[in-house]
């Protein structure tokens, strides 16, 4: 019984992770931009997954459920309005080294 001791991390490899990153014209990060989430459905119409802001350094993660999607990131910020459509897809990839665990 390992009680209140046994923690579980969230494998990534069940998740779709939006990382992005605002910034201005001049290459500038955007602190405190507004970020809205979108899925974009194959009729054109949409469904808001999400928001948030843009941390000290402009940057912005999303996690969603594992799936194929496309997905609509807007960034807002003083009247400035700009947006980026992504397609995700879960990708699982194994590798094995011609290497044994022994031989580290």
């Amino acid at each position: 019984d390992l009680g209140d001791r046994l923690m579980l991390s969230i494998d990534k490899g069940t998740q779709v992770i939006v990382n992005g990153s605002v910034f201005f014209k001049e290459g500038h990060s955007v602190t405190a931009a507004k970020i809205e989430l979108e899925q974009v459905n194959s009729d054109g119409s949409t469904k808001k997954l999400g928001s948030g802001h843009t941390s000290s350094n402009g940057e912005f993660t999303f996690r969603l459920k594992p799936g194929t999607a496309k997905l609509r990131v807007t960034a807002k910020f003083n009247g400035a309005v700009a947006s980026k459509e992504i397609e995700v897809a879960i990708y699982r990839l194994a590798i094995t080294l011609d290497l044994s665990n022994t031989e580290k």
